[in-house]
């Protein structure tokens, strides 16, 4: 099943949790692909890139010294599970 934008903000979000801390100074990339959201944290001289996938149902979290933002580094993965529905 596909997400809907709305879901996936909702997962984004909660990822992003990690980070809220430093909200007020995030830079956020133009990105067009929502699965995607990328920002630089100036005070740690960080870039942060998480990518979301439906298929695996997680998102994984990077990390990468701003002036080497192609040398990113796992820093954890969050996962949620799917509660299915019955019919009875």
């Amino acid at each position: 099943m596909v997400m809907t934008e709305k879901q996936i903000e909702r997962r984004m979000n909660e990822a992003w949790l990690h980070y809220k801390k430093y909200e007020m100074e995030a830079e956020w990339y133009g990105i067009d692909d929502n699965h995607i959201w990328v920002c630089d944290i100036p005070s740690r001289q960080i870039t942060v890139k998480m990518e979301l996938s439906e298929e695996y149902k997680d998102i994984i979290i990077y990390e990468a010294p701003l002036e080497k933002q192609s040398d990113y580094r796992y820093v954890r993965e969050t996962k949620w599970r799917v509660v299915g529905h019955y019919s009875w």
